[in-house]
């Protein structure tokens, strides 16, 4: 399914703007005859306050390898993304062997 974008335009004799669901903006200005500037504008990302990633190197079958990249090109994600997300999965499953590992370490 194709994302669909509401757009306003505002055009004047010698230039024309488009903003793009608030997120960003196209303007194109004749700079000379003949000559247009484009120029696309789009609003800085604010940092989010989340966890610094860490590098960790996995070895995969050439299979699981495989179905990722094609799981990560259908979601639109990255293939780091889509291992990260099944990794939260399972980990969520694992409260009882946190907690014994807790209880090893005290």
């Amino acid at each position: 399914m194709a994302n669909k974008l509401k757009a306003s335009a505002n055009q004047t004799r010698d230039d024309a703007s488009v903003v793009i669901d608030g997120s960003g903006s196209l303007s194109i200005t004749q700079s000379s005859p003949g000559t247009y500037v484009i120029s696309i504008n789009t609003p800085t990302k604010k940092k989010r306050k989340e966890e610094t990633k860490k590098r960790f190197d996995i070895m995969l079958l050439p299979s699981q390898y495989e179905k990722i990249q094609k799981i990560a090109y259908v979601q639109r994600k990255s293939a780091s993304v889509i291992v990260r997300e099944a990794l939260d999965i399972y980990i969520d499953g694992m409260d009882a062997v946190l907690e014994e590992y807790d209880t090893i370490i005290s």
